[in-house]
């Protein structure tokens, strides 16, 4: 009997110790997925005019048009396709007398998609996203308008091309979005070559150029359903993918800068990111959070002069500029919004000569301007260069200083975002910010005081917090960095399937083992020790069956990430969700369910033990 009551004791000593180890960080709030209390910005009525941000709105004359992207060209000429109606559109701001002019594409229901100007041949080069079809278009305006359109097809119809750029040797380069390809019309004949993607079904979006150290060209592509990036060395003709440990989730534009940093745009969340690629390292860039949606929805980049990346935020209605230099981001309101819809959508942006900022605004019909020199009127200070270091678990309190630059008074609300989560979401026991508005006089300064706990769960990495700082019109982002040392816990936690499933063969074989030791008992046939099982097969498969529920509604109860679907649906010209995608809301986190299952699992091991061993010692008795 003692080798029974050893046994049970370890195992049920084991199982507490397991058990209290899951149980913790989420008694105290924490979770690997999302957060279910968020530490959002607190909303501020526009009392004014934007002030340090200008923006100019410019009404398209065609109704409905649907500009979804717009390219520079030459002496501030600007070329936008109307994705609604076949049609490409130039505008000359400098034109007061008739800055529009549109050009029908020669094809019944074409979908113009994105746009690009060839400065070396001056020609017009887009995207045709027709239903069924599959092409690139070149458009010479020196030619009759009768010739002035040439099509070519892509190798398979319906591979939805997205974004077209021209090299500097007059190639033409497209992605095939569901062709899974990395198209080219090589110069000057324009035949048709492509590049079928390394990983199945990647959903191939924007491209970049990069020259390479033999002076080769580089193509980086966005894998928008693969969540990689992929690079296309064109002296070898062969990919090399880079794929983030934490994940980046439908990332959709992207730019290399003088530095060789590869700056791409998660679509599907609320980060700019960086790699390095000497170390395949992902930093991630918060934006803010937007009060009704859990992502900001970032899209194409533009690198300006200055080093700084501007983007259009989908689901904030924002124009974004992120200066990594100094570690902050400015954001600034577009005017024209609307309750519901997405009225600043932009799938391609670009800059002029002096660093302006053109963009579409495709449920506006409209295309709008940001001047370089926009400010906003709230300044925001985190540690440009330190990185803190903390394990999982630990928190840290700094006071920021905020300063206002108006010569009036001005009202803040403060927010915070995190790289803790992949969408941005971040609850207000991983970081809060104390107070949450605050008022400030004339040139006033004031401080904040920002707490950052990472969760007892958080592996070891890098990770960012942002602090916003917003007047109602423009923000201030100032974004710390975060070096966190996985817990104890959360290395037990990490392998507690594992430690699990093997304490409950340990514990059964050592049951076993004890039960057919010599002098105990005859031993029985096969058929006898069948039979002698504690509790009948339907007993077995109720206990399963409710283990299986209760791990079901664990599950349930934890936060669980929220991942719009709706994001694609809403963005014409852009990837529409991956035929993966299941529906707008990440299903269980199953690492969760294997843990619990595994503890169910080592629980039943040790209730049969225990409900033999009473049954054994119950009939001794009835012997003696």
């Amino acid at each position: 009997m003692r080798a029974y009551k050893r046994v049970l004791f370890l195992g049920l000593l084991l199982s507490l110790i397991l058990f209290s180890a899951l149980a913790a960080p989420y008694l105290n709030g924490f979770s690997s997925t999302e957060a279910s209390t968020i530490s959002r910005m607190v909303p501020i009525t526009q009392t004014s005019n934007q002030p340090g941000a200008s923006f100019v709105e410019i009404s398209i004359p065609t109704t409905n048009s649907g500009p979804n992207a717009i390219a520079a060209g030459p002496n501030h000429t600007f070329w936008f396709t109307e994705f609604n109606i076949s049609r490409i559109g130039e505008y000359t701001p400098f034109n007061m007398s008739y800055p529009f002019h549109e050009y029908q594409v020669p094809e019944e229901n074409a979908v113009p998609a994105t746009i690009t100007f060839d400065n070396s041949t001056g020609k017009v080069w887009f995207t045709d996203q027709k239903n069924g079809a599959g092409s690139v278009w070149m458009f010479d305006r020196t030619r009759p308008l009768s010739t002035a359109f040439t099509q070519y097809n892509t190798s398979i119809m319906g591979s939805v091309p997205v974004q077209v750029m021209v090299d500097g040797q007059g190639n033409v380069w497209f992605t095939e979005l569901v062709g899974n390809k990395l198209g080219k019309l090589n110069y000057p004949s324009y035949s048709l070559t492509e590049y079928s993607l390394p990983t199945s079904n990647a959903g191939p979006a924007e491209i970049a150029f990069q020259t390479g150290p033999q002076g080769q060209l580089l193509v980086w592509v966005t894998e928008t359903y693969a969540d990689k990036v992929a690079r296309l060395d064109t002296s070898t003709n062969k990919f090399k993918e880079y794929v983030s440990p934490n994940g980046i989730h439908a990332p959709v534009g992207i730019v290399v800068d003088d530095n060789g940093t590869v700056w791409v745009s998660e679509h599907g969340g609320s980060f700019i990111v960086s790699l390095d690629t000497t170390t395949s390292s992902f930093t991630k860039y918060p934006t803010s959070l937007p009060s009704n949606y859990d992502i900001s929805a970032p899209a194409t980049l533009n690198l300006d002069n200055n080093g700084r990346l501007w983007f259009v935020e989908h689901f904030l209605n924002r124009v974004g500029r992120l200066d990594p230099a100094s570690r902050t981001i400015d954001e600034f309101n577009i005017p024209t919004s609307a309750s519901g819809t997405l009225l600043a959508y932009s799938l391609q942006s670009a800059l002029d000569q002096n660093g302006d900022f053109y963009f579409t605004e495709f449920y506006a019909n409209k295309i709008g301007m940001l001047f370089s020199n926009a400010t906003s009127p709230v300044t925001l200070e985190t540690p440009r260069t330190q990185i803190l270091g903390l394990v999982a678990g630990q928190t840290a309190t700094l006071e920021l200083p905020i300063s206002n630059k108006l010569a009036a008074p001005l009202h803040v609300g403060l927010g915070v975002s995190s790289s803790f989560t992949r969408t941005g979401v971040t609850s207000s026991k991983q970081a809060s910010v104390n107070p949450a508005q605050i008022s400030l006089g004339p040139h006033a300064n004031g401080t904040t005081i920002l707490s950052v706990t990472p969760g007892l769960l958080a592996s070891s990495g890098l990770y960012s917090v942002s602090l916003s700082a917003s007047d109602g019109n423009a923000s201030s982002i100032g974004i710390l960095f975060i070096k966190v040392s996985q817990s104890l816990a959360g290395i037990v936690i990490t392998y507690l399937p594992v430690i699990a499933i093997i304490s409950a063969i340990v514990v059964g074989g050592a049951y076993l083992y004890a039960r057919r030791r010599p002098g105990q008992c005859s031993t029985p046939s096969p058929r006898a020790n069948l039979q002698q099982l504690p509790g009948s097969p339907t007993r077995l498969v109720v206990l399963v069956a409710a283990s299986l529920l209760l791990t079901r509604l664990a599950t349930s109860l934890l936060p669980v990430a929220q991942i719009p679907a709706y994001v694609n649906a809403k963005c014409p010209g852009l990837p529409p969700p991956s035929p993966s995608f299941n529906g707008g809301v990440a299903g269980l986190d199953y690492g969760e369910i294997l843990d619990i299952a595994a503890i169910a699992f080592f629980v039943l091991v040790l209730l049969l033990a225990f409900r033999k061993w009473r049954n054994d010692r119950k009939a001794d008795k009835n012997k003696l």
